[in-house]
C-alpha cells in the first residue's frame, strides 16, 4: 500500500512538473520576448565619429560636413517588460567636441549627460540573441533628442546577463530644438554589459 502511494505521489509530481515546463514553453513560443523581463543595471562604452549639420554621411561613409571623434561613457538601468518595450535612464561622461585637437587652454573636451530612452526589443527564441532599437531624450526634456540608435544583443541562459553591441554602421541623429533641427549625425560603435538586479 505505501509503495502505491509512493508511486502515486511521483506519478502526480511529474505530471505537474511536465505541465509546467509544457506552459512555460508555449507561452515562449507565443511571446518569445518574455524570455526577458526585469531591471538590469548596465555599463556602455561608445566611440563614435559626429558630424555637425543635418547632411552627415553618404552611403560609403564619407562625411558631408565638418566632425570630430567623441567617447561616451555611461551607466542605468533599463526595465524590460516582458512584451517588447524596454525604457532606460542612464547618465554619464562625454569626451570629445568640435575645435583643435589636441585641445588648448580654455577648451572644455569633457561633459555629462542624463538621458530618458525608450524604444522595443525582439527576442529569438532559438538562440536567445534579440535586437533592441531606442531613441533618447535629455532629462531636462528639451535640450535634445538622439534617435536611430540600434544594438544586436545576447541573453545567457538564465537571462540573468545581457551583451549589447552595435557593430553595424547606423546613423543617428541628434535633434537640437535650440538649434532649429539637426545639429549632427553619428555613427556609433558600442558594447554593453547588463546585469539583471531583479526578475519582475
Amino acid at each position: 500500500m505505501r509503495t502505491q502511494r509512493l508511486i502515486t505521489y511521483a506519478s502526480i509530481v511529474c505530471l505537474v512538473v511536465l505541465s509546467a515546463g509544457s506552459a512555460m514553453a508555449f507561452g515562449e513560443r507565443d511571446n518569445p520576448n518574455a524570455l526577458l523581463k526585469g531591471k538590469y543595471r548596465f555599463s556602455q562604452n561608445n566611440t563614435c565619429a559626429i558630424v555637425l549639420g543635418p547632411d552627415g554621411f553618404t552611403d560609403q561613409l564619407v562625411t558631408l560636413g565638418d566632425g570630430f571623434p567623441a567617447w561616451l561613457y555611461l551607466t542605468g538601468v533599463a526595465t524590460y517588460d516582458g512584451v517588447g518595450n524596454v525604457t532606460v535612464k542612464d547618465h554619464g561622461i562625454f569626451i570629445g567636441g568640435a575645435g583643435p585637437s589636441p585641445f588648448s587652454q580654455g577648451n572644455q573636451p569633457v561633459s555629462t549627460f542624463a538621458d530618458n530612452c525608450s524604444g522595443t526589443y525582439e527576442v529569438n527564441p532559438r538562440d536567445r540573441s534579440f535586437t533592441q532599437k531606442s531613441s533618447c531624450t535629455a532629462t531636462d526634456g528639451s535640450s535634445y533628442k538622439l534617435t536611430g540608435i540600434k544594438f544586436e544583443g545576447q541573453m545567457s541562459p538564465d537571462s540573468s546577463v545581457l551583451i549589447l553591441s552595435s557593430a553595424e554602421p547606423d546613423v543617428q541623429t541628434l535633434n537640437v530644438p535650440a538649434a532649429n533641427g539637426v545639429a549632427a549625425k553619428r555613427i556609433c560603435g558600442a558594447h554593453v554589459t547588463s546585469v539583471r538586479m531583479r526578475q519582475e
